[in-house]
């Protein structure tokens, strides 16, 4: 047995008894690991899973996806009609670009300081959040549906 093994085995199988609060060790995630998660935004999502059951969370919510929905769909009726017409069965187009846009503002909302995210309780705050809606909102309709000249 190497010194490293015995060492580590003991380790392993030390006594706890003493301690009261005897929690696993969270290993450690490589720089890349953390890199690839960050960007993929899985701690952002579980995070906003974390406040799904607050009241304060699904007033902001509706109050997103009604903007973002309306800003949408008024874009593109005019920069692409085409994307409005959908079957019965079927969700039109301009739907499914405003439930990413709500998605991705809604991540972008947890950013900010506790004391605005999600916060529509003053004039002041639901009209900072309209402005941020509606700037995300315009510049990515407009970059990604330019409007006819």
């Amino acid at each position: 047995c190497s010194v490293f093994h015995c060492s580590f085995v003991r380790s392993l199988s030390a006594d706890t008894s003493g301690t009261s609060d005897a929690s696993p060790v969270k290993k450690m995630r490589s720089v890349r690991e953390y890199r690839s998660q960050k960007r993929s935004g899985n701690d952002r999502s579980s995070l906003l899973k974390s406040y799904h059951h607050t009241q304060e969370y699904r007033n902001f919510e509706k109050f997103l996806k009604d903007e973002v929905y309306r800003l949408t769909q008024l874009h593109i009726r005019r920069s692409n009609p085409e994307m409005c017409d959908h079957d019965e069965d079927e969700a039109p187009e301009w739907r499914r670009v405003a439930k990413a846009i709500s998605q991705t503002l809604m991540e972008k909302e947890l950013r900010l300081d506790s004391t605005v995210r999600f916060n529509l309780s003053s004039d002041g705050l639901k009209d900072s959040a309209m402005k941020r809606i509606k700037g995300y909102c315009t510049n990515y309709l407009n970059r990604k549906f330019p409007l006819p000249r």
